[in-house]
């Protein structure tokens, strides 16, 4: 309108980096920004790699790391699993947060751990950078800035999706060969779909699943057998708590990120914790297919309020469900009862159901 002002989006090259930390995975993007860091920038580069329980081998980010020059001392790959689930995960489900009521956050929660780590290694190593490779359209880029940010304010944060022209695959293929990078051949193409994992969920999105008529292909479900491949006869599963937290199954004490590991097992035995969770953003719509992790507990608001106000036992009997209709609002996965601890009697029970859509 006249008499505006005019507001205008300029990308601001960081100037006089040293030295940066960058969130490191040892796929074709992180390395082409490793490598373009180099070249850009002309500072010393060093990689950070997180062990979420991503179920990925790490020691090809290592060695990847080392082919394009990073010094051993500047490469670190950490065991976050324990702290991830302790500190982030059990959180998260205590106070049942969902963004916007229904999404969950499998993929988010994680971000700022990394993010964390980051910030750690900065100080240790004198770096006065941090990168990371999330695209400059998506929220990604702000829950890692926003944890670098916090931490240490005065950091700089180089995001190079919002700097290069390096716009398309083939862009960074073409990239990748000029400057001798490896890349594996069943990268060469399109992905299918993109896919985030670690060890509380796998999810998938994009591509052939933005589609909502669509269902999608049984290779979308990574963690979980199908329904009708199940046992047909229910599993038990007691899950002990503590303060709100899961403790222990069916009598053995775990730790959080072992606990999370067995839930998951017994979730994929039994063929749940399929989600389909469609996306109406402004262009587009997008089915994401999420596996949020098999704690049954945060199925149900009833589990929820009687752990946190109780140190008690919970039995789960899981429920094998009918083949997965993909338009039923929710499934009924199996019942539950409390047991308190001292007396050993019933003091509550319910169904637990996940909502598909």
């Amino acid at each position: 309108m006249p008499g505006q002002p005019v507001l205008e989006w300029r990308i601001m090259r960081v100037k006089d980096v040293k030295k940066v930390v960058l969130a490191y995975s040892g796929g074709l993007d992180t390395s082409v920004i490793l490598k373009w860091l180099q070249t850009t920038y002309q500072c010393e580069v060093v990689t950070f790699t997180a062990d979420l329980g991503q179920g990925e081998e790490l020691g090809p980010a290592r060695d990847k790391a080392l082919l394009l020059g990073i010094k051993p001392e500047n490469i670190f790959i950490d065991d976050l699993r324990e702290e991830f689930v302790r500190d982030f995960v059990f959180p998260m489900f205590r106070m049942n947060a969902l963004y916007e009521g229904q999404y969950l956050l499998g993929t988010s929660i994680a971000r700022p751990l990394i993010a964390k780590r980051q910030i750690e290694i900065a100080e240790m190593v004198g770096a006065d950078a941090v990168s990371h490779g999330a695209t400059g359209k998506g929220n990604d880029q702000v829950r890692f800035e926003i944890g670098y940010y916090s931490l240490k304010p005065e950091v700089k944060v180089i995001a190079p999706w919002r700097e290069w022209d390096l716009t398309s695959r083939t862009a960074l293929i073409a990239f990748a060969e000029q400057n001798q990078i490896p890349i594996a051949k069943d990268k060469r193409g399109e992905a299918p779909f993109s896919v985030d994992a670690n060890l509380l969920h796998s999810s998938s999105e994009g591509k052939i699943l933005e589609e909502p008529w669509d269902a999608p292909d049984e290779m979308v479900w990574q963690r979980t057998i199908r329904p009708e491949d199940a046992p047909d006869t229910p599993t038990e599963i007691t899950v002990e708590f503590e303060r709100g937290d899961a403790v222990g199954i069916n009598g053995e004490r775990l730790s959080p990120a072992s606990l999370l590991t067995k839930l998951n097992a017994l979730g994929r035995a039994n063929g749940i914790g399929r989600l389909q969770h469609p996306h109406l953003p402004p262009a587009q719509c997008q089915t994401a297919c999420d596996r949020q992790a098999h704690h049954p507990s945060t199925y149900d608001d009833g589990v929820d309020e009687l752990a946190l106000n109780e140190i008690g036992t919970v039995t789960f009997v899981v429920a094998q469900p009918l083949p997965v209709d993909p338009y039923a609002v929710n499934r009924t996965l199996g019942s539950f009862i409390v047991i308190d601890e001292v007396s050993n009697a019933t003091v509550g029970a319910g169904m637990i159901t996940v909502d598909t859509l």
